[in-house]
């Protein structure tokens, strides 16, 4: 299968489309991810493989509708391509999912074309965009999938996430976050595997890799603080604790949302400037072991 993961891709802004004070963004991206997990039925052991190429074209228009809100529209075209994974090149343990029939998995072994529309409201009253101590940062999307050229995929997303930004003492800084996610098919239609709602990366539960859990449904929540270690005007670093706890399951509205929680704490430390996160290192530890993330602005 595929060696390493690659990147590649173009963007262009516009702050004002036909004169008109609406945003546009327009961007070309080639992904391939080349060794991706997947975990049947939710057990470490039983883990599988696979490769994940994705070619993307997007436009994504928003509108200021007040101070720190903004509309926004994507239309959006997605090809998929399902290859085999590193296996055990990678893991003597793990299979591809190539070894594994399609019915296993809907959207294996073919290559799926999607057109996307979404719709979605932003609203940010953050008084510091690198560091900030106060105020409240959410988002709420929703949007349709439909596949080019066949019946066989098709559904639609909602996502809601919130943070809540609590200035505590000095400079200390508590961070309450909830977040839920739904995929439901449109008519008797199919979900890709690779579409579903998931948990287990950076952005979700960071104790666990990511794709670790997968179902149509997610719900997750996370208590963070952060204390100052080094700071100046325009820059610092903190140190965090955090702990994260979520799960996935295959209808939200019913199911009991207290039982079953998988759940990660960990620690790391933020590089910071007023115009955003410059470097964020952080360790989180869950039944599954260590992971280690690391991002770079």
């Amino acid at each position: 299968g595929p060696k390493r993961r690659q990147t590649y891709q173009l963007r262009f802004r516009y702050n004002k489309l036909f004169r008109k004070p609406i945003s546009s963004n327009y961007l070309i991206r080639y992904k391939l991810l080349p060794d991706e997990r997947y975990f049947f039925s939710n057990i470490e052991t039983n883990e599988s493989n696979f490769a994940h190429e994705q070619f993307t074209g997007e436009a994504t228009f928003g509108k200021e509708i007040g101070k720190g809100r903004k509309l926004k529209a994507i239309f959006g075209l997605n090809v998929n391509n399902i290859l085999e994974g590193r296996g055990k090149e990678s893991d003597p343990t793990s299979k591809s999912v190539e070894s594994f029939p399609e019915a296993t998995l809907p959207g294996l072994g073919e290559q799926v074309r999607f057109f996307r529309f979404e719709l979605g409201v932003q609203h940010d009253s953050k008084n510091r965009p690198g560091n900030p101590s106060a105020g409240i940062e959410a988002e709420a999307t929703t949007g349709i999938y439909s596949q080019i050229g066949e019946d066989k995929f098709g559904f639609y997303k909602g996502l809601f996430d919130l943070k809540y930004f609590i200035n505590l003492f000095y400079n200390r800084v508590l961070i309450l976050r909830i977040a839920g996610e739904m995929t439901k098919v449109v008519s008797s239609r199919e979900i890709p595997f690779y579409y579903l709602s998931e948990i287990g990366q950076n952005g979700t539960i960071r104790g666990f890799e990511r794709g670790r859990f997968r179902d149509r449904d997610m719900v997750l929540g996370s208590l963070e603080y952060r204390y100052p270690i080094w700071s100046q005007w325009a820059n610092g670093i903190d140190a965090l604790l955090f702990i994260d706890a979520g799960k996935v399951t295959p209808d939200i509205f019913n199911d009991n949302l207290i039982d079953n929680f998988n759940v990660s704490y960990g620690t790391g430390i933020r590089i910071w400037s007023l115009e955003g996160l410059v470097l964020k290192l952080e360790i989180g530890w869950s039944d599954d072991g260590m992971r280690i993330h690391f991002g770079l602005n």
